[in-house]
């Protein structure tokens, strides 16, 4: 048998509340390196199913259009939404 209760409108100040996630935290690092307009060097390890390349940095999914699993390509971030950035091309590495 499941017992519901209404929750109290009005919380103590000496109960603390924790929440708690099945969610992994990303921890982005205090300086915001990934930014609009940031450009990086990355080596495309994926692609998407719209055709689009996708890298990984330091946790954070990059995805790069007119690319190929392999090339090794100097981005400039356009846009971050979240914990996904989207780039273009700037500069093709051999």
């Amino acid at each position: 048998m499941i017992v519901l209760r209404k929750k109290n409108r009005r919380s103590s100040p000496y109960k603390t509340t924790y929440n708690f996630s099945i969610y992994p935290k990303i921890n982005v690092s205090s300086d915001d390196w990934l930014r609009e307009g940031a450009k990086i060097t990355v080596t495309i390890k994926d692609v998407d199913g719209k055709g689009n390349g996708v890298a990984h940095v330091h946790g954070v999914k990059i995805i790069v259009p007119k690319t190929s699993i392999g090339d090794k390509v100097k981005v400039v971030v356009e846009k971050v939404r979240g914990d996904i950035g989207y780039a273009r091309v700037i500069e093709w590495f051999s």
